[in-house]
C-alpha cells in the first residue's frame, strides 16, 4: 500500500487504475478497510472519468470478494446510480455491476436485497445488472433453476440498446461449472445457443465454453472452438482462440499448442487475433505446465473461485 497510495489521485488516469487495480490485485480477500476508504471517494467523485470508478468498483470487490459488505455494496449502487445517460450508453459500463457481484460471490439468497435495488436502475443497465449479480451469486453452486432462468434471458428477443444476453451466457458457465452432469448439459445447450442465437449470444459462447472447461482440454470442447477461431466475425474467432488457452490452461496440451501455432499462421496479418494467439499460447504453457486455472479441487469437492 505504501508503495501504491500517492499514486491513486494521480492526473494521469493510466497511472491511476494501474494504481488502483494494484491495490485491489495485493489485498483481494482480505476485507481491509483501509482500501475502502482509500477508494470509495472515487465512486463518489463525480468528476472522476467513467473507466476510473469502473476499475475502482471492481477492485473494491477483489478486496470484499464474498463478504456481503455494506459500506461498500451502498457505495458502488451510488456510483452506478450517478451516472448519466451518456455514460451508460458507453462500453465500459457493462463492467461497472461486476465489482457489486463479486461482494456477493456464491452467496445466493443474501443477493436478493441489494438485486431488488436494479428496479430503479435506467433500462440501459437493469436486464445487465440483473444478470451478472446473480450468475456471480450462484457461481459454482450447480443450480439448475438458475441456468434455466439464464437459458430463458437467451431465447428472449432483444429491444435496442440491450446488453443483457452476453453476461447471461457466461453465467450459465458460472454457475454449472461445479459439478460433471451439470457441465456436460450446459455444452450441449450452448451447442444449440450457437445454431439458433443471435449475434451477441454467439460472440458470448466460446468464452463460456472456456470457462466451463478451464485447465481441462476436453475433446469436444476443444473441437468446437478450433471450429470458431475460422468463424467469419472477428469478435467470434477472438473469444474462441484465447478460449482454447483457458481450456488447455498449465496442461501444455500438444494438440491445442498445434491448433494455436496453425492460427498463428493463418492470422499473421491480423494483429488483433495474432495477439490473441500468442495470449492463448502464453495460457497453454502457463508456468511451464505446473499450474492451473481450475478452480476445483479433491475431485470436484471443493471450489474456490
Amino acid at each position: 500500500m505504501a508503495l501504491l497510495k500517492d499514486y491513486v489521485n494521480n492526473e494521469d488516469s493510466t497511472v491511476r487504475i494501474g494504481a488502483i487495480m494494484g491495490l485491489g490485485l495485493a489485498y483481494a480477500g482480505t476485507k481491509n478497510k483501509q482500501i475502502h476508504l482509500k477508494l470509495s471517494p472515487i465512486l463518489g467523485d463525480t468528476k472522476a472519468p467513467l473507466h476510473v470508478i469502473a476499475f475502482a468498483e471492481i477492485s473494491l470487490g477483489l478486496v470484499f470478494v464474498g463478504s456481503c459488505n455494506k459500506d461498500v455494496a451502498h457505495s458502488i449502487i451510488l456510483a452506478l446510480v450517478n451516472r448519466t445517460e451518456a455514460e451508460l450508453g458507453e462500453p465500459l459500463t457493462r463492467v461497472l455491476p461486476l465489482g457489486l457481484g463479486l461482494l456477493y460471490l456464491g452467496k445466493k439468497e443474501r443477493v436478493e436485497a441489494t438485486a431488488e435495488v436494479s428496479k430503479t436502475y435506467h433500462k440501459k443497465i437493469k436486464k445487465h445488472f440483473d444478470m451478472t449479480l446473480l450468475s456471480c451469486a450462484y457461481a459454482g453452486t450447480g443450480n439448475v433453476l438458475k441456468v434455466q432462468h439464464l437459458l430463458g434471458q437467451c431465447s428472449q428477443h432483444l429491444e435496442k440498446g440491450e446488453t443483457h444476453q452476453g453476461p447471461a451466457v457466461l453465467g450459465i458457465a458460472m454457475v454449472a461449472m461445479s459439478e460433471v452432469l451439470g457441465l456436460d448439459m450446459s455444452i450441449r445447450s450452448l451447442e444449440h445457443l450457437l445454431q439458433y442465437g443471435e449475434q451477441n449470444i454467439r460472440r458470448a459462447v466460446p468464452l463460456t465454453l472456456g470457462l466451463l472447461c478451464i485447465s481441462n482440454p476436453k475433446v469436444n470442447v476443444m473441437d468446437a472452438l478450433s471450429r470458431l477461431s475460422h468463424d467469419t466475425d472477428s469478435e467470434v474467432a477472438m473469444a474462441a482462440t484465447i478460449s482454447l488457452g483457458l481450456i488447455g490452461a498449465g496442461t501444455n496440451n500438444a494438440r491445442i499448442a498445434g491448433m494455436l501455432r496453425n492460427l498463428s499462421s493463418y492470422y499473421y496479418k491480423e494483429a488483433s487475433l495474432l495477439f490473441c494467439v500468442r495470449i492463448a499460447q502464453g495460457l497453454v504453457h502457463l508456468g511451464k505446465g505446473l499450474l492451473t486455472l481450475a478452480p476445483h479441487h479433491s475431485e470436484r469437492f471443493l471450489l474456490s473461485p
